[in-house]
């Protein structure tokens, strides 16, 4: 929990890019296709809550496998 954070310790958030662009291609959000689109705001809502709590930035991580 963020409330027992302490320096020095991470957090590492997995994104899931896998249909960040329709098709493979470059049009991006711009589909028209069923599928959930890898949306920015919600990474920089967690982020931003996570700093609102005392997290230091350079102990957030973002990855996708």
């Amino acid at each position: 929990m963020v409330a027992d954070y302490q320096a020095g310790e991470t957090v590492a958030i997995k994104l899931n890019f896998n249909d960040s662009i329709a098709g493979g291609g470059t049009s991006g959000y711009g589909d028209d296709d069923a599928y959930v689109d890898a949306l920015p705001q919600v990474a920089n809502a967690l982020i931003r809550g996570l700093l609102v709590f005392g997290m230091a930035e350079e102990d957030i991580w973002l990855y996708d496998a």
